[in-house]
């Protein structure tokens, strides 16, 4: 039934994100719906965004669950330290895997030593710092995950 509430949902909408999912995703938000207890699950059209992220040709997936809302609960993902966000990349024709998920303030995506990169802005905590202002961290691509860049 979760299964069937999500693609309501996401058919819901004519936008281009809400092409049929990889089941990897479906799965991933279909847990999601199935949590939320008070039934009532909304998405933005920002939620899922697509963009081909390790060079492949294949467009990957990015959830920001910043556009997740259950019931009246717009921030329930969310918090001071910024709202989690899940980084899906292709397989080939294994699917896609999660290479990223976590809290973050900010989650852009370049280079960095001519690789693809993740540019993340976290709160310190999440950086092993004390204090809670921001820390940035790069993660690139090195050919099958994205790895902290040293």
């Amino acid at each position: 039934m979760a299964a069937a509430l999500v693609s309501a949902v996401l058919w819901s909408h004519q936008d281009a994100w809400a092409q049929e999912l990889p089941r990897q995703l479906r799965a991933e938000i279909d847990g999601d719906v199935r949590d939320c207890t008070l039934k009532k699950t909304a998405f933005v059209p920002q939620f899922i965004a697509r963009k081909d992220l390790n060079g492949d040709g294949v467009m990957d997936f990015i959830l920001d669950y910043g556009g997740y809302k259950c019931g009246t609960l717009a921030g329930r993902y969310c918090n001071g330290a910024g709202c989690r966000m899940e980084v899906y990349v292709s397989k080939g024709r294994t699917g896609y895997v999660k290479v990223f998920g976590g809290t973050v303030r900010e989650l852009r995506f370049g280079t960095a030593n001519g690789r693809p990169a993740i540019l993340l802005s976290r709160q310190g905590r999440a950086c092993g710092k004390t204090e809670a202002g921001p820390c940035r961290t790069t993660l690139t691509w090195d050919g099958t995950r994205f790895a902290e860049a040293r």
